[in-house]
């Protein structure tokens, strides 16, 4: 991450347990998380979306003070990205519906239609 285009230059670094950090893992692959960042999130856009997460919800004149955070712009791309990809997925089975629903009703109009070879034999008899 970032797909902005910013160098990052300062790290962050936790110490965790093992089972933290298999939590952490689980979490990022959930599939809360893949609809919450569009993706399944790494380690670094993980952490970072929860803090970001965090901060909007308990603290947000801190998002407004900022200005155009990196991290926060990648946030909010990766989320708009799948919400363009669900409403596209949307529309394609939408259309595949119809179509098929009209295939149908074409069928069921053909299936329940008089056979024409046998009302033409009642006709020249």
């Amino acid at each position: 991450m970032p797909r902005i285009g910013s160098e990052y230059q300062n790290n962050l670094r936790i110490r965790t347990s093992d089972k933290m950090l298999m939590l952490i893992n689980n979490a990022r692959r959930s599939v809360a998380a893949r609809q919450g960042f569009g993706v399944v999130p790494n380690q670094s856009e993980f952490i970072r979306g929860v803090i970001y997460y965090w901060v909007m919800k308990n603290a947000p004149e801190i998002l407004n003070t900022n200005g155009e955070i990196p991290e926060v712009l990648e946030h909010e791309n990766l989320k708009n990205n799948q919400k363009l990809k669900i409403k596209r997925s949307l529309e394609i089975n939408k259309e595949q519906f119809d179509k098929r629903k009209i295939e149908r009703e074409r069928f069921l109009k053909w299936a329940k239609s008089p056979i024409e070879s046998e009302s033409n034999q009642d006709d020249n008899s």
